[in-house]
């Protein structure tokens, strides 16, 4: 099955799944549902390896609460799917986590996995068989190696009874944590229980309960046996411990109430994309600037417009209007900023061919003088590594707007962009 859409459903109180797609279902959304109370997952993708994957799914900006078993949304196997905009509260009561991707229930190979702009809340138990917490955001690779990648951004956790993520079974390689705010654990930040990798950027842990005890705030018994690479702006996340499993010490409701992630869902959200200010904050290190600012574009075609490229979802895209070159796309920061690198993105499914875009990075001060930063050449977007080109800028850049100029995309007859980042430093 193909092209399916869950739209606008509430979902309450049943004995099994919410919404699962079972096995060879591809290019479908399930969107802006609210499902509550099931007996099992409330969002499932299960790639049954005797069907086939499932792929280029999308799940985004639903709200999952109150799963009394398993986990708010999974996905067991399957690639190129993405999981956006939702807010998963209190889920695997009596066993399971907020969000899970997972070689298990003899699925297909885990590939790639985008999960960003998602709000997770109170989630994780106790398991009764492991007997040890599973984590509101948990990978688990018990009958195969996972290599994905699997690419977690802009994503808040908070007051996770037991840790917030968690690596459990078999080897788990490729999760790639861009700012994830950890707030509030009842043991551990991470809890690291498997051999693999992972890379953290912009990984930031407060309230966690085994660091107000005075020691390490997450757990690894693996030793070099797992490596979580540190590509900087974190923090709290570290040393390790390997020390067995503290009693919880439940995190307490944050005083100012709970605070969504930049861009998920806060109540009954919303398909339409939301609308960009000015971001004028001063960046931490590798900080995307671009995500929300103002952004326009000489053209767009249909309903693809400038906004799509800045809004952290990397399903929706800009596309400027049909055979009109050159074509920019222009992202004003607020203000100068010191700048690094600058990212552009094509949605990661596999549906999107490889292609050639030929583009110049220009930047300005002021909005009317401009500076080639980086000149005009082929660049190459494949989905097979992520769909997404990076430049590195000169030394000392700094800048308030940035522009993307572009003569040329060897597919469509049109610039493309799913998501514009501008690195500060």
């Amino acid at each position: 099955m193909t092209n399916l859409t869950f739209s606008g459903m509430r979902i309450r109180d049943t004995t099994a799944d919410g919404i699962n797609l079972h096995g060879g279902v591809t290019s479908s959304t399930i969107t802006n549902n609210d499902i509550r109370n099931t007996g099992d997952d409330g969002i499932a993708l299960w790639a049954d390896s005797g069907i086939g994957a499932d792929s280029q799914d999308t799940i985004s900006n639903n709200t999952v609460q109150l799963q009394q078993l398993a986990n708010g949304i999974a996905g067991y196997g399957g690639n190129n799917n993405t999981i956006s905009g939702n807010r998963v509260v209190d889920t695997g009561i009596t066993q399971g986590g907020g969000i899970t991707v997972a070689q298990r229930f003899t699925s297909t190979p885990v590939g790639l996995y985008t999960i960003s702009n998602n709000t997770l809340i109170r989630d994780g138990s106790l398991d009764p068989n492991w007997k040890f917490g599973v984590g509101a955001l948990w990978f688990d690779a018990s009958q195969a190696t996972v290599s994905g990648p699997i690419n977690v951004s802009n994503t808040l956790i908070e007051q996770s009874p037991y840790e917030a993520i968690q690596w459990v079974e078999g080897t788990v390689n490729g999760v790639n944590l861009n700012g994830v705010s950890i707030q509030g654990t009842g043991t551990f930040a991470l809890q690291e229980q498997t051999p693999g990798s992972a890379a953290a950027t912009n990984v930031t842990a407060t309230g966690i309960a085994q660091a107000n005890a005075g020691k390490a705030p997450s757990y690894s018994c693996e030793g070099s046996n797992f490596t979580v690479t540190d590509k900087g702006g974190n923090s709290g996340i570290t040393p390790t411990q390997c020390n067995g499993w503290p009693t919880p010490v439940f995190p307490p409701y944050p005083t100012s109430g709970v605070q969504p992630s930049p861009s998920a869902t806060t109540a009954t959200p919303s398909a339409s994309p939301t609308s960009a200010s000015p971001t004028p904050t001063s960046p931490s290190t590798n900080t995307n600037l671009a995500l929300k600012a103002s952004i326009s574009a000489s053209s767009h075609t249909q309903n693809y417009a400038a906004t799509n490229a800045d809004d952290g979802d990397t399903s929706t895209y800009w596309e400027s209007a049909n055979g009109t070159w050159p074509a920019t796309l222009t992202v004003n920061l607020g203000a100068a900023h010191s700048l690094s690198s600058v990212v552009a993105a094509l949605p990661p499914s596999s549906a999107w061919q490889t292609r050639t875009q030929t583009f110049s990075v220009l930047g300005s001060t002021n909005g009317s003088s401009w500076t080639t930063l980086a000149g005009s050449a082929a660049r190459t977007f494949n989905p097979s590594t992520g769909n997404t080109v990076t430049i590195s800028l000169p030394s000392g850049t700094s800048e308030q707007y940035i522009e993307l100029d572009f003569t040329a995309n060897s597919v469509q007859n049109g610039a493309q962009v799913s998501e514009l980042e501008v690195m500060g430093h």
